[in-house]
């Protein structure tokens, strides 16, 4: 390429960093992958036209100068511009300034990706020495030109995981200098940056008079946390079943989301709703935190299930929406999708229903009694309430399945009424558990262990001490009664040394009367025969 040395401006075309010009603008970026497709959010530096930040700041863009001639500029605090300019109105053949933005090597912050952004440039590239042209930052003339508020220059989609972008001015001439009429030859009046990350915010529901027991009613109070190393949180909703009943929109807080960097909010948020329980029907609800970054990724914290009731319940009023002496109740287990089901201790267990009337129309808004009678029992303990929704159906958790026992699941037409228009009973059956710990020396087996699922009976539990040969079928090899707190202890000499051998052990507690609990066995336990 020639090089023309007269004062006569020429046109010549720029394109991205390396492919080489005179004088000019240039944007220096890596295209690889795809293109972002969720978790964006903006990064809004200096002025941006349509845009209020509070305080203007370059944010993390940083000055990479040439050492010579140019230096930087640093007005947006006083709502002008920022970018590169020259002490002598010249810049040395072969060098070039640039305004970056690169995210942290490290942390956090070093998987949030650069995926587009948008230049409002002010370029005075007039001069001589050299031709200047400026076509990638907004088809600016020889003489430059800015972006119009509504026209910026617009990059396209780079890939997710991006790590910086470059604004370079450069001088590739064949003469000694490139001369400039402007001192300020490349201003930024704004710059947004839209970034990419993936990584969901975390939180926690932390205390509060929601939280406690029994039925809730008026104003109750839930105090939260959450946090985001990368974009920020930006948003914390309370939600009792489908329902928002509290909110932190901390998008439209400058003091929380200024929008200006990396983390366009703070990484951690705590704080305190006063929910109303009258935004929801009575019933039975489950509580859930949804803690929202700046980058639209999601969390959902699971709480426990809060019971609402705010309505009267005046004796011999109507139960529900259509309420019926003749209604049809159906119910079931949601694991198992029947009237039975065999758990595990401790599990959380899920009842499902739907209460119609006989021309199948939904009983709407009607209170449920839930009941259970202990294995072993007659007598009938009130475990609580729900309530139907706008279709007849109902729900509620039991969190905690704590022994053997049949689960009433009743409607009463009439509140106050001594008999129920419509009952289902389901039977739930706990498995019983226990610990246990052996050692193997030669021939002699030690064992140990606490049946863990109690009551224990008063005269002790019986359990069955099992082993085999690893692959073979169980055979018990001891039987005895634990002690009245569970616990058990004995030895066992093997009949056979064989060095080598795989044998396995576990504990069976088979069922037994005034013990509530169905057949369980324990973990079994490796040992190697030495």
């Amino acid at each position: 390429m020639s090089v023309d040395r007269s004062p006569k401006i020429r046109r010549l075309s720029l394109t991205h960093l390396g492919r080489g010009s005179l004088l000019g603008l240039a944007f220096a970026m890596v295209f690889s992958g795809q293109p972002a497709q969720a978790g964006t959010y903006k990064m809004y530096t200096c002025n941006v036209p349509g845009h209020s930040t509070a305080i203007p700041t370059v944010g993390p863009w940083t000055w990479e100068l040439d050492g010579l001639n140019t230096l930087k500029i640093d007005d947006c605090a006083t709502g002008r511009t920022f970018g590169i300019g020259l002490n002598v109105r010249k810049m040395a053949a072969f060098t070039h300034a640039q305004l970056a933005l690169r995210r942290p090597a490290s942390g956090p912050l070093s998987r949030i990706g650069i995926v587009r952004y948008k230049t409002w440039l002010v370029a005075e590239l007039s001069g001589s020495g050299a031709p200047a042209f400026v076509d990638a930052g907004g088809a600016f003339g020889p003489s430059g030109g800015s972006n119009s508020d509504d026209a910026p220059w617009v990059s396209p989609l780079l890939p997710q995981n991006n790590a910086s972008v470059l604004v370079r001015l450069t001088c590739t001439t064949g003469a000694a200098y490139c001369y400039f009429d402007s001192a300020t030859p490349l201003r930024a009046r704004g710059i947004e940056v839209e970034l990419y990350e993936e990584a969901p915010p975390t939180g926690a529901i932390d205390a509060g008079t929601l939280l406690a027991e029994g039925v809730q009613s008026g104003n109750r109070s839930l105090s939260y946390s959450a946090a985001d190393e990368e974009s920020g949180v930006r948003r914390v909703d309370a939600l009792l079943g489908d329902t928002m009943v509290a909110h932190d929109d901390l998008g439209t807080d400058p003091r929380v989301c200024s929008w200006t960097g990396f983390s366009a909010c703070h990484g951690t948020r705590s704080g305190d709703f006063r929910i109303n329980t009258a935004t929801v029907p009575d019933g039975q609800y489950d509580l859930t935190l949804r803690v929202e970054d700046a980058a639209g990724n999601r969390r959902i914290i699971k709480g426990p299930t809060v019971r609402v009731g705010n309505g009267p319940e005046t004796p011999g009023s109507l139960n529900g929406g259509n309420a019926s002496d003749d209604a049809k109740l159906s119910v079931r287990f949601a694991r198992s999708g029947r009237a039975s089901l065999t758990t595990k201790l401790g599990r959380r267990i899920v009842v499902r229903g739907r209460l119609l009337t006989r021309d199948r129309r939904p009983v709407t808004h009607a209170k449920i009694d839930v009941a259970e009678v202990p294995a072993g029992s007659s007598a009938t303990v009130e475990r609580g309430t729900s309530h139907t929704d706008t279709k007849g159906r109902f729900r509620y958790v039991i969190a905690r399945a704590r022994s053997s026992e049949a689960v009433k699941v009743s409607y009463r037409a009439r509140f106050g009424d001594p008999n129920p228009a419509a009952a289902k009973k389901l039977r739930l059956s706990v498995r019983a558990s226990a610990s246990l710990r052996v050692s193997l020396r030669g021939v002699l087996v030690r064992y140990s262990g606490r049946v863990v699922t109690r009551p224990v009976p008063a005269g002790g539990k019986l359990i069955l001490m099992q082993g085999r040969a690893q692959g073979g079928a169980w055979q018990t090899f001891a039987t005895r009664r634990t002690e009245r707190s569970g616990r058990f202890v004995g030895s066992y000499r093997l009949r056979v040394h064989r060095p080598g051998v795989h044998l396995q052990f576990r504990v069976r507690i088979p069922p037994e009367r005034g013990y509530p609990f169905a057949v369980g066995t324990g973990r079994s336990i490796t040992k190697v025969v030495r």
